[in-house]
């Protein structure tokens, strides 16, 4: 049942220098991201409620008992994000899948890494670089340039291309969202697929990033890299992060001055 879970929760982070370029006009991923400054932000995690276990395990206990055939059908009925869709095969009654479904409800986004998270614009006209640092330095995602004339990110293996609008409900790992994703998929030796993600919640509150890659080599049956990174910044003028550090350093006891 690893895998089939695991499907479910996938989707369930130096000094810079501004180059100041003339820009046409701001561009759409404005929406999702803080443009020309740098916010900060967090890699983001879902976090299920302890009420949903029992129901994971019975749904596990049932699923290793299935044909290899029926196991390959319920997970390709996985909906990424989502909770597992009522199947009679995964044990569980429909009024015990109710209660998992009440269970799953009481999930929760949490923040798990501090990070600064910023569009700048670029070299060219109609450029952006993203820059996403970490305590350590510049991340792997720093560099990444969008193309507002193509519509498209560039990346060191090549450019995505937008793919879709994306819209999500509630029940989502991540709530209620709407965003937009571009997407790169080549062969050469090996297999590789590369999907980046902006989003916003349905309260306007945050804005999400979301960037996946993975390559395979087919002949020799191994994954050469597996990465998925999610991240959330503030995108009203209260900021819930900043609101939230100050509420703790307001609750924090001020020592006495020294006689």
């Amino acid at each position: 049942m690893k895998a089939l879970r695991t499907l479910g929760m996938m989707l369930l982070a130096p000094a810079i220098v501004n180059v100041c370029v003339a820009q046409s006009k701001v561009p759409v991923i404005s929406e999702y991201l803080p443009i020309d400054k740098l916010v900060q932000g967090t890699v983001m995690k879902t976090q299920l409620d302890e009420s949903v276990q029992p129901y994971m395990t019975k749904i596990d206990e049932a699923f290793a008992k299935l044909p290899e055939d029926q196991k390959k059908e319920l997970i390709g009925a996985v909906k990424p994000g989502y909770p597992i869709a009522y199947d009679k095969r995964i044990n569980l009654t429909e009024d015990e899948y109710k209660k998992y479904l009440a269970a799953w409800s009481l999930k929760k986004v949490v923040d798990v890494t501090p990070l600064v998270v910023g569009v700048t614009p670029g070299d060219k006209k109609g450029e952006w670089k993203l820059s996403v640092l970490a305590q350590n330095g510049p991340t792997p995602l720093c560099g990444f340039t969008y193309n507002a004339e193509k519509n498209e990110w560039v990346t060191p293996n090549g450019a995505l291309a937008f793919k879709n609008d994306i819209k999500h409900t509630a029940d989502n790992i991540y709530g209620a969202w709407t965003g937009k994703e571009w997407f790169l998929s080549k062969e050469t030796v090996s297999k590789t697929q590369e999907s980046l993600i902006l989003g916003k919640s349905e309260d306007g509150k945050f804005g999400y990033l979301i960037y996946t890659l993975q390559e395979v080599n087919p002949e020799l049956n191994m994954i050469l890299a597996n990465e998925v990174v999610a991240i959330r910044v503030p995108l009203l003028k209260d900021d819930p992060l900043r609101d939230k550090a100050k509420a703790a350093a307001k609750d924090k006891p001020k020592s006495k001055p020294k006689r």
